[in-house]
């Protein structure tokens, strides 16, 4: 609520349901350590984001036990919506390499 009144931000916030909900949900996230998580992670983010950089996307890695895949894709912080489609395919890509090859069935 405090971006909402800080410098006029408040009708950019509204239009923007994806930034309010990430802050709503910053808001109420407190970190506290846990062990590893045994599973894969794909890690997608946009070459141009200037919020977040690769350094800090290869920094989940601390969280999992598993080696992460770290896929970036051409965009700003708000890729998914530039390159919808490319993303949609290397999730989907992503979820099955990670499948054991016993349970992926043919075609």
């Amino acid at each position: 609520r405090d971006v909402e009144r800080s410098r006029g931000l408040g009708d950019v916030y509204k239009e923007v349901p994806t930034l309010r909900a990430d802050l709503a949900v910053s808001d109420l996230y407190s970190y506290y350590p846990e062990p590893p998580i045994d599973c894969p992670l794909g890690v997608f983010g946009g070459t141009d984001d200037q919020t977040v950089k690769l350094h800090e996307w290869q920094a989940w890695q601390q969280h999992f036990t598993n080696t992460i895949t770290v896929q970036p894709l051409p965009g700003k912080h708000f890729f998914a919506k530039e390159g919808q489609e490319k993303l949609i395919q290397d999730i989907a890509r992503f979820c099955l390499d990670s499948l054991p090859s016993e349970n992926i069935q043919s075609a």
